[in-house]
């Protein structure tokens, strides 16, 4: 895996949720606009520890959507709960992430 990779940021509604159009627009715009030659997805930006496991995994399947096989993705499924890490692993692994990070 080479060339540069962002870190993508979460995206969020006035509510606190998820906003699929915010997360597929940033991907739009690091692959079209930085082009960037893949992405870290739920990293190193800091908010993935403090999600619930279905908003993680609302922002894996919309930034996945959103890339559509453009670039390389990289799925960070740390957490402090193992039974999550596996069930975050399953869940990027059957969107056809190319990495996971733990």
């Amino acid at each position: 895996m080479r060339g540069i990779y962002s870190a993508l940021l979460g995206a969020f509604d006035e509510g606190g949720k998820v906003s699929k159009q915010g997360v597929q627009g940033l991907v739009r715009h690091n692959i079209e606009y930085c082009q960037v030659d893949g992405l870290y997805v739920n990293g190193s930006t800091g908010e993935n520890f403090l999600l619930t496991t279905e908003a993680k995994k609302q922002i894996f399947s919309y930034a996945a959507e959103a890339a559509q096989g453009e670039v390389r993705m990289i799925a960070h499924v740390g957490s402090n709960i193992m039974e999550e890490v596996f069930e975050l692993a399953a869940h990027v692994t059957a969107l056809g992430y190319d990495a996971i990070s733990a």
